[in-house]
């Protein structure tokens, strides 16, 4: 129920439902580098992370350094709801850019 609550919903040109999200408490930009894991540690008060990526790119979100193709590890996951743990780890087969949107 909680990532509803990050959505306005507003009624387009013809009628139809369409949803925007809320502006982000902190977005955060990042340029991967092929094979070297980067942590990040979400701004107090985030509970919702949402990513987004030119390439493949795997997390690991409980604060263990992330590994291309291992247990534990995520590929190219939309977002997540943080509560406890806050420290996510990154990594990427190949360079990428990504974008971390951190929603209160």
């Amino acid at each position: 129920m909680a990532i509803l609550n990050k959505l306005a919903f507003t009624v387009d040109s013809v009628g139809n439902n369409t949803f925007v999200r809320i502006p982000a408490l902190h977005i955060e930009n990042l340029e991967l580098v092929g094979g070297v894991p980067v942590t990040f540690d979400a701004p107090e008060g985030t509970t919702s992370l949402l990513f987004s990526a030119n390439g493949e790119y795997w997390v690991n979100p409980n604060g263990s350094t992330a590994a291309v193709c291992a247990g534990g590890s995520e590929l190219n996951p939309m977002g997540y709801q943080i509560s406890n743990e806050t420290r996510i780890s990154i990594i990427a087969p190949e360079d990428v850019k990504m974008s971390i949107c951190c929603y209160a």
